[in-house]
């Protein structure tokens, strides 16, 4: 039984780190590395080098974290494209609206919530 890590040949980032596995499955593979020496930080912060598992410099621990941000985002994004937000984020969002094309008269959060007790009888 033997720890092996997967990593992808063509820009030799860890995809996966498994613990004991049994070696012979993963003989002859040319994207694995056989009970590695793994770095103290991060998975995400591995690479591959020359059969090695090292951690990545600075700029490429940045590079990580600022695809990492950028999909967090895009994820945001989508779900606010597809109305996969709370109740309360659009509540909030439609206020903000309304104040706006109504400045002299805004919504006040406490006139909300007054008007849920009156609507249900409170």
């Amino acid at each position: 039984m033997s720890n092996i890590i997967i990593y992808d040949t063509n820009t030799n980032k860890v995809i996966e780190y498994l613990k004991s596995v049994n070696t012979p499955d993963y003989d002859g593979r040319n994207d694995v590395v056989i009970n590695p020496s793994i770095p103290s930080i991060e998975m995400k912060y591995w690479k591959h080098e020359t059969g090695q598992i090292l951690e990545m410099t600075q700029a490429e621990k940045d590079a990580v974290d600022q695809a990492e941000a950028q999909a967090q985002a895009q994820a945001i994004l989508d779900a606010i494209d597809k109305y996969e937000v709370s109740t309360l984020e659009i509540i909030t969002a439609l206020v903000k609206r309304i104040n706006v094309r109504i400045p002299a008269n805004p919504i006040t959060k406490a006139e909300i919530i007054q008007q849920l007790k009156t609507d249900r009888g409170l």
